[in-house]
């Protein structure tokens, strides 16, 4: 973004912060998000508040405009160590907001997976302790990234195109049979 699209941006920040915020944005938050998000195109940042208006409950921190351009224009793919982090983020905020009575409702896939099976989310809302979710974060990203790992491999050999990969991991074990 150039200094010229401050206009445009500011229209966009303003009209998500109305719908999801309560308080009154100041010039510095303006400012420290424009900063932020000046290294990308302004129609992907305004396109990436329009989506947030159905995808947030709250009013979207920098992290998760980026990845929100990052995925639909796809200009570069963002690392499971950040994903993992911006989705901890997204799990401790509905803790905080719905706390124990929230659904089990992540958008991202390997979230859902593991907030309904290694942490079922009603069961671990309702007994986690405050000095404990700092703990738990890292875990969280641990497991995130590992779980991302392991999908990304197992998509590289049985995604398309990789019949003869596929062979070669179908035969790999007959000899031991």
């Amino acid at each position: 973004m150039q200094i010229e699209d401050k206009k445009k941006f500011y229209t966009a920040i303003m009209g998500t912060w109305q719908i999801l915020r309560a308080d009154k944005i100041n010039e510095a938050v303006v400012n420290v998000y424009f900063e932020t998000m000046k290294d990308y195109n302004v129609d992907d940042v305004v396109n990436a508040f329009s989506i947030s208006l159905k995808t947030c409950k709250f009013f979207p921190r920098p992290a998760e405009l980026i990845e929100i351009i990052e995925q639909s224009s796809g200009q570069k793919q963002i690392s499971a160590k950040s994903k993992s982090e911006i989705q901890a983020d997204i799990v401790l905020k509905k803790l905080r907001y719905e706390g124990r009575n929230g659904t089990v409702d992540f958008a991202d896939p390997v979230t859902l997976h593991l907030m309904s099976s290694r942490w079922k989310y009603t069961t671990w809302a309702s007994n986690v302790i405050e000095a404990d979710l700092k703990w738990w974060r890292r875990e969280f990203c641990d497991a995130y990234q590992a779980y991302a790992e392991q999908n990304q491999a197992q998509q590289q050999i049985t995604g398309p195109g990789n019949e003869k990969l596929k062979h070669l991991a179908a035969g790999m074990f007959k000899e031991l049979t």
